[in-house]
């Protein structure tokens, strides 16, 4: 549906907290922006259960294009 112009999307939470846990730490070489502690991992843990590395990157890769916030919309006006 977004990808034919029916729906929006936004970057909610878990897609933040997902892309953080993920996502090494640029100033902290050998960690990641959302730390794996036994709490973050006990979190991710179902999910990196189910999904294969495979489709957990292309997962991560859309929802790098997620917006934060979207303006104004026409239809709410």
């Amino acid at each position: 549906m977004i990808d034919s112009g029916f729906a929006l999307s936004v970057m909610g939470n878990h897609e933040l907290s997902a892309l953080a846990y993920h996502t090494p730490d640029p100033d902290k070489p050998g960690e990641y922006l959302r730390k794996h502690s036994d709490k973050n991992t006990n979190q991710h843990g179902q999910t990196l259960k189910q999904v294969s590395a495979a489709d957990l990157q292309s997962y991560l890769s859309w929802f790098r294009t997620l917006p934060l916030y979207h303006g104004e919309l026409s239809y709410l006006q």
